[in-house]
């Protein structure tokens, strides 16, 4: 049984206790909507013959590290509390040292899900008349991502410094479909526009020297980064590959089935960290 409804993080031991009987552990997410997808996604990482039929969706990260906090204590029960890098490694933010606790390591778990592989399985299971070449011919997800590779990362460095700056002002949370052409890219001029725009705000509110600072700093932490670890999938990625998806293959499904199909593919070579941790968990 899995659920879309977040619980308060006091109530988190409790939780794993009560789902105990069909769960050999207790796995908590930063998440309030995706169950089944983060379901899906880690019974891939799973050992084979492991039980896990729910996740436990905390809501915000701050929730997620409370409910950590206060599950510190020496206990018999497996478990593990989840929560998304976000800006954490173009700002250098290290992860918070508590035990029972994992930072993906792309920003968010969708992130895990950019892979030609999944892509090709999810489209051919949700449209069966899609071939596997067909799919491979129109949709690339590589080629895709080094097509709009530098405008993503530039747009994320700048969010990332509002972060910083902590700058009132739409980041992520700015719809990519604002950014896009037709052809389900990003627009060069519009993603450039929308960067000058917050820079020149940022600017205006702290100051060109405190902004060249941060900028630098996370310029600095993005060399050897690449959109597909320091940009929202979630946000800005799938969205658009999720459009793309439907018009080149007449599908109706929406992008929370379209994340569902991608999660039950996920390639779990692409964190062997989260699979390995995972393997100790339940030796």
């Amino acid at each position: 049984m899995t659920t879309s409804a977040s619980y308060p993080s006091r109530a988190a031991q409790a939780l794993g206790i009560l789902k105990s009987h069909s769960n050999d552990l207790d796995i908590f997410v930063e998440d309030t909507v995706r169950s089944n997808a983060w379901l899906k996604f880690l019974r891939r990482y799973l050992p084979e013959g492991v039980r896990l039929n729910s996740v436990n969706p905390l809501g915000g990260r701050k929730e997620v590290l409370n409910a950590c906090k206060s599950d510190q204590k020496i206990r018999n029960r497996a478990r593990l509390y989840i929560i998304d890098s976000d800006f954490d490694f173009l700002l250098g933010k290290k992860k918070p040292n508590m035990n029972h606790l994992y930072r993906l390591r792309r920003y968010c778990f969708e992130n895990y899900l950019l892979d030609q592989s999944s892509i090709e399985e999810a489209i051919t299971t949700l449209n069966s008349s899609a071939s596997y070449d067909s799919v491979n011919q129109k949709i690339n997800i590589n080629a895709w991502l080094y097509k709009n590779e530098n405008m993503l990362k530039s747009l994320f460095i700048c969010y990332a410094v509002y972060q910083k700056l902590e700058i009132k002002e739409k980041t992520v949370s700015y719809s990519c479909y604002n950014l896009k052409n037709s052809d389900n890219n990003y627009c060069i001029k519009k993603v450039k526009k929308r960067i000058f725009h917050l820079y020149k705000k940022a600017i205006n509110e702290k100051g060109q020297k405190k902004v060249r600072v941060i900028y630098d700093l996370v310029k600095n932490n993005s060399e050897n980064m690449s959109a597909s670890d320091v940009c929202s999938a979630k946000d800005y990625i799938i969205p658009l590959i999720h459009e793309l998806s439907k018009d080149s293959f007449k599908m109706a499904c929406s992008r929370k089935d379209f994340v569902n199909a991608l999660s039950t593919f996920a390639n779990t070579n692409i964190d062997p960290y989260l699979k390995r941790r995972l393997a100790r968990l339940v030796k």
